[in-house]
């Protein structure tokens, strides 16, 4: 059961065509349905006996949106964080854009301005 679910989770986590808020809900109700398998296994008393001694915290770690990948040797587990997804490119001039122009630059100095490199300096005072 955790090597399938393990499996599905990364399938979840990979999946280019969820966004992030789809893979944490996915991979939530991946975690309700393992819990609901144990328990159906185990009993109501035998599931609630097993998960309040750790069993399973791996599952935890799927819960939160994370996957989880098991050791080929032992028994042990670790967790694997989901990568952030790319914040948005600023505009180039974003900087520029950002702060308002509080220089003493009057209109007619700026219909002045030349984009060509060898015109006249103008000063801001």
């Amino acid at each position: 059961m955790r090597g399938t679910t393990a499996d599905a989770s990364r399938q979840i986590a990979e999946n280019p065509g969820l966004t992030a808020d789809q893979k944490k809900q996915a991979l939530a109700a991946l975690a309700t349905a393992t819990r609901e398998q144990v328990r159906a296994t185990l009993g109501a008393k035998g599931a609630d006996a097993y998960f309040k001694n750790s069993g399973m915290r791996w599952l935890k770690e799927i819960e939160k949106g994370n996957t989880v990948k098991f050791s080929t040797e032992d028994e042990n587990w670790s967790s694997i964080c989901p990568p952030k997804e790319p914040k948005p490119a600023k505009p180039a001039n974003a900087k520029l854009l950002a702060y308002p122009v509080t220089s003493r630059l009057t209109q007619a100095k700026i219909n002045n301005l030349s984009l060509c490199p060898m015109a006249p300096s103008i000063s801001l005072d």
